[in-house]
């Protein structure tokens, strides 16, 4: 697997036709639309089963269930899932990363609001803003109410008036549905002496331990989410009251994280991509890698030469923190995710013929999508046309995929979204997963 050759790209074409069940011989994509039929050669009892799936569910409890990108959960999962490649018998390619890894606690945060002409209270935090900046070991941040409207049109207005009047302010926003504050903290982060982002639509437990925005760049101020109700309190006292808050976010310089490509050599130098995120707010952001590990026993089940192609699937860390290793100061400075381990190992992409991607698999309130990992185009649309009844959206872009997209490598995704799927609550999402679902 060290020489890298191109596929020729009407091979691909010819594979990707075929449909996926006969490249891989999955069960779930064995079901063509007229219901299901069997795959010649496919032997189920060489999956794990449902129990071992609930056990491996279990343990990635264990292992966080939050588990940030460089933290010790998510290096203990990176290193498990290694070690267990390694017992399939695959040929492992480490990448190692750096960054300041962030981690938070709803306990660790606080609002208080003084009124001038009132008494003081307190302001109901439902989450922290990630890798906004940490008021560990410091004083709390104080600074005069600002309520300045809704979302980056009226954080761009707040930029037309007089420096002073924002450097002494915590500036509050509303933010519409659909919205994640990404772009809030590097508008307004020089300007003023911290953040309050307020969801004003979905009920308080939707918004509550929500890891958003999910990649977001290192912050210089603390910013923490209120719901509708601290909104329209603060909103009447704005310009009337000082607002002390804290974030006491654990931040580790040069915390390390790991990206793992797990080879499993066939019959032919022709590579079926497989890839899965290791990082995440939850169990659900696990459960890809979990996939990925059930398809690895059953290869290694089979043996070598009963492998038509060579496998490789791809385990890559910073998913939710690519703008912290990214960063050329206390990061690696390169990219990580699926588009860092293309970029590492080329002559695997050059290779592959075809690839899916799993992400947020067994979950209970959500119905899992199917979808082209590539544009919708013949190719595409036939490997989807082989998902059976599961939901299909071709429209949808899956999400780290770009390095492939550009190399135009037919492929599938499946995933799901339910409103759970950024939750970093410290208790889990644990009895919201079903491992008969995945």
């Amino acid at each position: 697997m060290t020489r890298e050759r191109l596929v020729n790209p009407g091979r691909r074409r010819a594979l990707a036709g075929a449909g996926a069940a006969a490249i891989l011989g999955l069960p779930a994509l064995a079901q063509a639309a007229r219901g299901p039929r069997p795959v010649r050669g496919f032997k189920p009892e060489k999956l794990p089963s449902e129990a071992d799936l609930g056990l491996w569910l279990r343990r990635l409890h264990d292992f966080g269930p939050v588990r940030a990108t460089g933290t010790d959960g998510a290096r203990d999962f990176e290193v498990h899932l290694q070690e267990r490649m390694a017992a399939h018998g695959a040929i492992l390619h480490i990448d190692d990363f750096q960054l300041t890894s962030w981690q938070g606690a709803l306990s660790a945060c606080w609002i208080n609001v003084g009124e001038d002409a009132g008494p003081s209270r307190d302001v109901e935090v439902l989450s922290y803003y990630p890798f906004c900046g940490s008021t560990y070991g410091k004083a709390a941040v104080s600074g005069r109410v600002l309520h300045a409207g809704v979302g980056v049109r009226d954080a761009v207005a707040l930029l037309t008036r007089p420096s002073a009047d924002l450097a002494g302010s915590i500036v509050v926003l509303d933010i519409p549905a659909g919205g994640d504050g990404g772009d809030l903290m590097t508008l307004l982060q020089d300007r003023c002496m911290g953040l309050i982002l307020c969801r004003t639509g979905p009920p308080d437990d939707e918004v509550r331990y929500q890891w958003l925005p999910p990649s977001a760049a290192a912050g210089a101020i603390p910013a923490l989410w209120v719901g509708a109700e601290a909104s329209r309190y603060l909103r009447r006292v704005s310009g009337k009251a000082t607002l002390s808050m804290r974030c006491d976010a654990r931040t580790t310089p040069f915390a390390k994280a790991q990206s793992t490509l797990a080879l499993f050599p066939g019959d032919s130098e022709e590579v079926i991509l497989l890839s899965a995120s290791t990082d995440g707010p939850n169990e659900l952001s696990g459960t890809g890698a979990l996939g990925l590990l059930a398809l690895a026993t059953y290869a290694s089940n089979l043996g070598q030469r009963r492998r038509k192609r060579t496998l490789a699937f791809a385990l890559p860390t910073g998913a939710w923190a690519p703008a912290a290793i990214a960063d050329r100061e206390s990061g690696s400075g390169e990219p990580a995710g699926m588009d860092g381990m293309v970029a590492k190992h080329p002559g695997i992409a050059a290779q592959a013929v075809a690839q899916i991607a799993l992400s947020n698999l067994g979950a209970v309130e959500a119905a899992p999508i199917w979808s082209a990992t590539t544009a919708a185009t013949g190719p595409a649309r036939r490997l989807l046309a082989a998902c059976g009844e599961a939901r299909v959206d071709p429209a949808y872009v899956f999400p780290e995929s770009a390095g492939l997209r550009i190399r135009a490598i037919p492929g599938l995704a499946l995933t799901s979204h339910p409103a759970y799927a950024n939750r970093a609550d410290p208790a889990g999402v644990l009895g919201r997963l079903n491992p008969g679902m995945m």
